[in-house]
């Protein structure tokens, strides 16, 4: 008893000064989080399981300390302290343009992106983050794009990409992730020689920062050849060829004929082809993948959604996944619904138990995922004819 108290002790006296990053303890209840923000010499902003933010007496928290983590953390201070980050890295675009790494057999990375990739792969979580914007389009960009300070947007800065390759935006440290988390890009795409003139795109990007406190948020990406959080920006809307240009308009005008509800039809667009491949942003391991659904995980932008839309969305998009892991004969996949107000892993525990009985459903490991995932196990045997047809 005397060893507990004396820990104890020592923990308040050292928990005084917090930096953002740091991942905390709750004295009075049995509760984790990290440190977002500084609020007062009293008081911390603590982001909880949930991702939400919650202000907490300094008193009331103690640091998560492990052996080798007291050392590196004051080391990586230390060097912090004397780093200084350039505001502009180069004034020579060469030295911004690189190309990218091309996949001939993997097509789920078509489109315009934005990645934050650490530094140090080997210290994710407190690392220096390289922002890149990747251009893996068959069309050249002119780009402009914006940070949000206070209510409104600021402009940073403009320039042209090329085709297949990535522009290093800019490298930042911790302490600049929340006005890199909200950026607003304009793009207007180039290819010469074409007849198709691309409608100018504007795109906000919103992400929490949280994510890039969480390992993981990083996955390797075969384009930038290392691990890194990529955020899609255009996706796959843009076309590789002229005549798939036109295809894609000519679809657009007939679903804005037909469709008076368009948030309705991606909510209902859950059927998979047998020849589609499953997403490589999910797949962790051979045949094994890992699906977050949450919805910031799931959506770049959720306005004008109501909460029983979102909720349509995570599932359909669990369904559509399953379905596809199905098809191409994994053998596990993990869904991480998260805690919340248990609504979603009612919803995925139901559609498995009613429509998919043929599966072993387990909940996934709680040293990883505490109680926020399900794990699901397909069997080799399973003939595809049973899985659920929409």
């Amino acid at each position: 008893m005397k060893e507990v108290v004396v820990f104890i002790t020592f923990v308040k006296k050292n928990c005084m000064q917090f930096k953002v990053g740091e991942k905390v303890c709750f004295l009075n209840e049995r509760r984790e989080g990290i440190v977002m923000k500084i609020i007062n010499s009293k008081m911390v902003s603590i982001a909880i399981e949930d991702g939400f933010e919650i202000p907490v007496l300094i008193n009331d928290l103690a640091p998560i300390i492990m052996p080798d983590y007291i050392q590196n953390k004051k080391e990586n201070s230390q060097k912090q302290e004397t780093l200084v980050i350039p505001q502009e890295i180069s004034s020579e675009e060469s030295e911004l343009i690189s190309s990218i790494f091309i996949n001939p057999i993997e097509h789920s990375n078509n489109g315009v992106f934005i990645a934050y990739t650490p530094e140090n792969d080997n210290n994710l979580l407190s690392a220096n983050l390289s922002v890149f914007l990747i251009n893996n389009s068959s069309y050249d960009l002119l780009f402009t794009y914006y940070l949000k300070d206070g209510n409104k947007y600021i402009g940073a800065d403009y320039d042209r990409l090329d085709t297949q390759s990535k522009y290093l935006l800019q490298t930042i440290d911790r302490s600049q992730l929340e006005e890199w988390t909200d950026v607003k890009f304009q793009f207007l795409f180039f290819k010469k020689g074409s007849s198709i003139i691309k409608t100018p795109l504007d795109k906000e990007i919103k992400i929490k920062p949280i994510k890039f406190y969480r390992e993981e948020s990083y996955k390797y990406n075969s384009m930038l050849e290392q691990r890194c959080v990529l955020i899609p920006i255009t996706g796959n809307q843009i076309s590789d060829t002229d005549e798939e240009d036109v295809v894609a308009e000519k679809k657009k005008l007939l679903l804005n004929k037909e469709i008076e509800n368009p948030v309705e039809q991606e909510i209902n667009n859950s059927v998979v082809s047998k020849n589609e491949p499953f997403p490589q942003k999910h797949i962790i391991d051979k045949k094994v993948a890992e699906v977050d659904l949450h919805i910031d995980e799931l959506l770049d932008s959720i306005e004008g959604m109501t909460n029983n839309e979102l909720l349509m969305f995570q599932v359909n998009y669990f369904i559509k996944m399953l379905e596809s892991a199905i098809v191409n004969k994994y053998f596990k996949i993990i869904f991480i619904h998260g805690v919340g107000n248990g609504k979603l892993k009612e919803e995925v525990r139901k559609v498995l138990k009613e429509s998919y009985p043929f599966l072993k459903v387990y909940d996934a490991s709680m040293a990883k995922y505490g109680v926020g995932a399900t794990e699901v196990q397909i069997s080799v045997n399973i003939n595809n004819s049973q899985s659920k047809q929409n």
